[in-house]
């Protein structure tokens, strides 16, 4: 590829990559607070590759790497070379996530819920708002857990522009790495041409 060729650093702007609430959550994530990862659901219109690599790559970023995919079905909501599929991704660990298509013509959306072994994370409004749910004993049944909300947070997307700015400014002035770069687009865009290459 041209790019290996050359000592330029290449950013590339999966927008929740750079959002600090994001970083936390994945930590959290990684660091187990929430407990093993069980499932989970997104919903994303306006194309695989216009709207849904965001998507794919948010999977990857707060979970883990995705191994393949299996296609259900697709909407011509965008370009006949662009359409918006369900999938379900299969990660690495052998647990999955399904990717909803909902068509945008009728509105846009972009959510993410993941469950988790203690918790429930809900990404809600492109990622602006995130609820978190925690397990509990029931009031009522015996030996039943429900899902009570016990945090919101209120993310800094509208300012992602500018964590990017100073993540690129870290990078270039001090060494620190990039929140993203073309490896993970790369990786995005395997997935969506393996999907895509499906033909439905």
């Amino acid at each position: 590829m041209l790019y290996k060729k050359s000592d330029i650093p290449i950013v590339v702007n999966y927008t929740r990559r750079f959002v600090p609430e994001f970083t936390k959550i994945k930590d959290k994530i990684a660091s187990g607070v929430f407990g093993t990862y069980l499932s989970g659901t997104g919903y994303y219109g306006k194309g695989l590759a216009h709207n849904g690599t965001h998507m794919i790559d948010t999977v990857q970023y707060l979970l883990s790497n995705i191994l393949s995919t299996t296609a259900y079905s697709s909407i011509n909501d965008y370009t006949e070379s662009d359409k918006s599929w369900t999938v379900r991704l299969e990660l690495d660990d052998g647990t999955h996530f399904y990717m909803n298509a909902i068509d945008s013509r009728c509105y846009t959306i972009f959510e993410i819920d993941l469950f988790f072994q203690f918790n429930r994370i809900k990404i809600l409004n492109s990622g602006l708002n995130i609820e978190i749910y925690t397990s509990k004993p029931s009031d009522i049944y015996t030996g039943y857990y429900g899902l009570e909300l016990s945090e919101v947070i209120q993310t800094s997307l509208y300012n992602s522009l500018e964590h990017l700015a100073d993540n690129v400014y870290m990078h270039l002035k001090f060494n620190e790495s990039l929140a993203s770069t073309e490896r993970n687009a790369i990786l995005a865009q395997r997935i969506i041409s393996k999907t895509s290459d499906l033909g439905l």
